[in-house]
C-alpha cells in the first residue's frame, strides 16, 4: 500500500464518511485512490475555504471529524480562517494538503509551501493544534499523533498533515492500529469535586444553570432535562447551544447573552442568583454580555469543564470540577436523597423565585407594528414566519452578523441537533451554507437561515 491509500484508509477506518476538497495537481494521488473507492464520498467544492468549513460542519453534526484534502500554496492558505474558526470552536478537522515533492523544495517550484517555501506550517501554526509532514516508515505513528492531538480534550481543534507528492506514492509497511472509541468522547469525571458539589450549592433557593457547548460535545441533553427538573434548576444555554435544553420547557431561560432572552439576562446578569453552575462553556464575550460583573452570584459559581485550561480567571470560581459534562451531570443525579436534601427541600422556594421572574420579564422583546404595506420587514417577523413553516425535525444553521442575534433571540429552538452557529470566538461569515451542505449529506433534512 502507498501513502496516499493508508491515509484515506485509516481516515475511513475512524468513521469518515465523506472528504471535502477542491482538485489540484499535487493532490492527483489522493484523488485516484478516491475515484477508485466506493467507501469515501467525495464533495469537490469551488473554493478551499468553502471544503474546510464542509468538514467543520460535518464534524459538528457527526460527533466524529471532518477531512478537508487540499493542494498546498493557495489551497493550504485558502483554509486559513476555517482553520481559526475550528480552532476558537474546538471543532475537530483533519487538513490534509499536498506538497511539492522533497526534491525540489526550495528551488521555486508551483505552489511550493514546504518549509523551504511560503511556509504554511508557520502560517497556519497559531491555528492548528498539531501538524506534521509526512515520512512513509511513521506514517500510521503521526497518523495517530495527529488524531491524538485533535480529539484531546485539552487541545481539541484542527490538525494537518502535509504530504509530499513523492511520499505519496511510496510504500507503506505496517498496520493501522484502531483508536480506542473513549477518545472520541471521553467519560471521566473528578469524583470528589462532585462529593463537594452540594455543600456549595446547599439550601440555596435561586439556582440556576448556564449549559455551554460542552453539554452539546458530551450530548449531555438528557441528563441535563433530568437534573433539571429534579431540583426545580432553570437552566440557560449560550446561543452557540441553543436546543440543548427544550427552549419550551417552563424551566427554559433562553438564551444568555448578546440579544439573549429577558429572563436569562435578568436571572443572570443582575447578580440576582445565589448559585450559578456553567456547564462547559469557556464564558467569552458574547456568552457574558462583555463579561459583566454582576454576572458573579453573590454565593457560589461552580463550572464543570472537561478541558481544565479552559477554567476561566474573569470571575472567582468557587468550585471547578473537571470531567465531561454528561458523566458530570449523571453523577449528581446518581445521588441519593439524604446527600441532596437540602437542595431538594429548597425546591418550592426556587419555583417561587422562578415564577415571579417570569411574570415580569417577557422572554422575547416586543416587535414594533407594521403596516402590510410596508417594504421593509422587521427580521423578528422573518423569523417568526420561518418557526411556522419548519418542520419538527428542521436544523437552523446560523451564519454571524446581526441576523444571527434575531434568529437567536426569537427562534424557539426544541431539540439537541436544532440549531448550529460558528458565533462563538471568531465571528467569521460564510460558514453556514458548507455546513449545511455537509450536515445534509448526513441524510437530514436541514434548512439555513441567511
Amino acid at each position: 500500500m502507498i501513502v496516499a491509500a493508508a491515509v484515506l484508509d485509516v481516515m475511513r477506518q475512524e468513521g469518515a464518511s465523506h472528504i471535502f476538497c477542491v482538485p489540484g495537481q499535487s493532490i492527483d494521488c489522493f484523488l485516484e485512490r478516491l475515484s477508485e473507492s466506493h467507501k469515501l464520498v467525495t464533495i469537490v467544492a469551488a473554493h478551499e475555504a468553502g471544503a474546510a468549513y464542509m468538514a467543520d460542519g460535518y464534524s459538528r453534526a457527526s460527533g466524529r471529524f471532518g477531512v478537508c484534502l487540499t493542494i498546498g500554496g493557495p489551497g493550504v492558505t485558502n483554509t486559513v480562517t476555517a482553520m481559526a474558526t475550528a480552532r476558537t470552536d474546538r471543532s475537530a478537522v483533519f487538513l490534509i494538503t499536498g506538497e511539492t515533492g522533497t526534491e525540489v523544495q526550495g528551488c521555486g517550484g508551483l505552489q511550493d509551501s514546504s518549509s523551504a517555501g511560503i511556509d504554511a506550517s508557520a502560517i497556519l501554526s497559531p491555528l492548528l493544534v498539531a501538524q506534521r509532514e509526512a515520512a512513509s516508515a511513521q506514517i500510521y505513528r503521526q497518523l495517530a499523533y495527529l488524531f491524538r492531538r485533535m480529539l484531546s480534550p485539552d487541545s481539541r481543534g484542527a490538525v494537518r498533515l502535509s504530504v509530499p507528492m513523492d511520499v505519496q506514492v511510496s510504500d507503506v509497511a505496517g498496520q493501522w492500529k484502531a483508536l480506542p472509541g473513549a477518545l472520541y468522547c471521553p467519560r471521566f469525571i473528578d469524583v470528589e469535586a462532585c462529593r463537594s458539589f452540594w455543600s456549595r450549592v446547599g439550601s440555596s433557593p435561586r439556582i440556576a444553570i448556564l449549559a455551554g457547548s460542552g453539554c452539546v460535545q458530551s450530548a449531555a441533553d438528557g441528563e441535563l432535562l433530568r437534573f433539571a427538573e429534579r431540583f426545580s434548576i432553570p437552566v440557560a444555554t449560550t446561543l452557540a447551544t441553543k436546543g440543548i435544553f427544550p427552549e419550551n420547557h417552563p424551566l427554559s431561560m433562553g438564551v444568555f447573552g448578546w440579544y439573549g432572552n429577558d429572563p436569562a439576562i435578568r436571572a443572570l446578569g443582575t447578580q440576582a442568583l445565589d448559585v450559578l453552575i456553567v456547564i462547559g462553556s469557556r464564558l467569552n464575550m458574547l456568552s457574558t454580555l462583555r463579561w459583566v460583573k454582576e454576572f458573579q452570584p453573590v454565593a457560589a459559581l461552580i463550572v464543570n469543564d472537561i478541558n481544565v485550561s479552559a477554567v476561566f480567571n474573569i470571575f472567582s470560581i468557587e468550585l471547578a470540577v473537571h470531567g465531561d459534562a454528561r458523566t458530570f451531570l449523571a453523577t449528581l443525579n446518581s445521588v441519593g436523597e439524604d446527600e441532596c436534601s437540602a437542595c431538594l427541600k429548597s425546591a418550592s422556594q426556587r419555583r417561587v423565585w422562578w415564577s415571579d421572574l417570569t411574570n415580569v420579564t417577557p422572554r422575547y422583546k416586543p416587535i414594533m407594528p407594521e403596516d402590510q404595506d410596508q417594504v421593509l420587514i422587521h427580521p423578528a417577523r422573518i423569523v417568526t414566519a420561518l418557526q411556522q413553516v419548519m418542520p419538527s425535525n428542521g436544523m437552523v444553521f446560523s451564519d454571524s452578523g446581526a441576523h444571527a442575534f434575531f434568529v437567536g433571540h426569537y427562534f424557539c429552538s426544541c431539540s439537541p441537533g436544532g440549531w448550529y452557529s460558528s458565533i462563538k470566538y471568531m465571528g467569521a461569515m460564510g460558514w453556514a451554507i458548507p455546513a449545511l451542505l455537509a450536515r445534509s449529506w448526513l441524510g437530514q433534512i436541514s434548512l439555513v437561515w441567511l
